[in-house]
């Protein structure tokens, strides 16, 4: 009987904390904002990396939750980094290349004038950016001579080859148009998926600032945002504040 008083008064004082934590989250707009766009949601319990463990609210029927109130404290850090080397002049490389992402870092970095990539990372881009710097010399060069008019003594279908070209290479290079030299920031939205990119910025001693969810390691990066990093919605509201900070 003592032992189940004992249980009973632990799970009326954790429900009391847990409505206690929903009555202030409640008076919080932000923090209602990030729990409506799902920012919380981890992976499962059994996909957790060990690291991520400061970063957690708690499990809720397997699945982790990150604190909101720790997404919302390293957000603000990154965003006040980014915000900084955004009026230093910095240019800031974007990257997310997963299905949930790419679209939205796309008009991340057409909005704020970034250089970006939604494709495919492929290796290279910062470690050896001079071969990089010109395959965009080159797409530029083929656009301008089209817009020219300088293939229309071509043959249709050397023409229709050279148009083909050049939306392969835009599809790999044209997020990249805005780097004009190495970047100062990496910018990434998963961890996990982006690996090979922080690695390249590692190299060269440039900041990684990355979306992390519960089952990446956090210490990769210099600023971490514990987020969810596969929910669209979850990814709009991160990318909205960090749109605010590089404008």
């Amino acid at each position: 009987m003592i032992q189940e008083n004992k249980i009973s008064r632990i799970k009326n004082t954790s429900l009391e904390k847990e409505e206690e934590g929903r009555k202030v989250f409640s008076q919080d707009k932000e923090i209602l904002e990030m729990l409506e766009a799902g920012v919380h949601f981890g992976h499962k319990k059994s996909k957790r990396n060990p690291k991520m463990k400061k970063f957690l609210y708690g499990t809720k029927t397997s699945i982790d939750i990150i604190d909101i109130t720790k997404t919302r404290e390293y957000l603000k850090q990154a965003c006040d980094f980014l915000r900084e080397k955004k009026k230093e002049g910095a240019l800031i490389l974007l990257v997310g290349t997963k299905i949930s992402a790419k679209d939205l870092i796309q008009k991340l970095g057409e909005k704020t004038g970034m250089p970006y990539v939604s494709e495919k990372w492929f290796g290279g881009i910062i470690t050896n950016f001079p071969q990089v710097q010109k395959q965009l010399e080159h797409l530029q060069e083929l656009e301008e001579s089209r817009a020219k008019g300088d293939f229309k003594n071509l043959s249709k279908k050397e023409i229709l080859r050279i148009d083909q070209n050049i939306a392969k290479m835009k599809r790999k290079f044209g997020g990249l148009k805005n780097l004009k030299r190495l970047p100062d920031v990496l910018f990434v939205v998963d961890i996990k998926t982006e690996k090979l990119a922080i690695k390249e910025a590692k190299k060269e001693n440039i900041p990684v600032v990355g979306i992390c969810d519960t089952d990446s390691d956090p210490t990769s990066v210099d600023f971490v945002i514990p987020a969810n990093d596969e929910s669209i919605t979850s990814l709009t509201y991160i990318l909205s504040e960090v749109e605010k900070a590089l404008q």
